[in-house]
């Protein structure tokens, strides 16, 4: 119980600290020309990198306890500043955020997926919840207004999904800047993961 408390509690803690504002990152791993496939810890792959999207972050840092945190960068970088990084950060039009978790058995897996999902409802004004289908997986969606008027990001979609061992939470956070369709292009990140 207290294992799940605590992976709960992070992967929340990393999903919305990411997504709600800008930050500076560090350079993820692979090269920002690359289109090959990531390995993301030893379940979930990622076929492609939607075009237009470039890495941003990737962490391994928790690992030991079954979780990975990716992130990608979408348009034109701007400079910003908001009320937690007075130094500036680099916005753009969008960001997809990626945490996978590798439990213990499915019941692990759903019940972090649950509380994934209970904690973006809470973080954000919900529009609309849905089912949709891609990559072979059925995924929870929740499209939403960002409630933190600090955060560069106005609005987004999050999808959420645990099939057997594994919980996965994809994010697509917008600024007003973004023309493109959220759904249809998280739809089609969800398309390139198997796990």
């Amino acid at each position: 119980m207290k294992r799940y408390i605590f992976l709960t509690t992070l992967s929340l803690f990393l999903l919305f600290a990411f997504s709600g504002c800008g930050q500076k990152k560090a350079a993820a791993e692979q090269s920002a020309d690359s289109k090959d496939s990531i390995l993301i810890g030893s379940a979930v792959k990622l076929d492609r990198i939607p075009d237009g999207f470039y890495p941003d972050t990737s962490s391994e840092a928790l690992a030991a306890n079954g979780m990975y945190y990716y992130s990608w960068k979408l348009g034109e970088s701007a400079a910003g500043e908001d009320a937690e990084d007075a130094a500036g950060a680099d916005y753009t039009d969008a960001h997809i955020y990626l945490i996978t978790y590798e439990a213990v058995d499915g019941e692990d897996a759903a019940s972090n997926n649950a509380a994934w999902q209970a904690g973006a409802k809470q973080h954000y004004t919900i529009e609309t919840e849905s089912e949709a289908s891609a990559g072979g997986h059925i995924w929870q969606m929740i499209s939403y207004q960002i409630k933190n008027s600090d955060s560069p990001f106005t609005h987004g979609i999050s999808a959420f999904c645990a099939d057997d061992n594994c919980a996965v939470c994809a994010e697509l956070s917008c600024s007003d800047s973004f023309t493109d369709d959220p759904e249809m292009v998280l739809k089609d990140f969800l398309e390139s993961l198997s796990f």
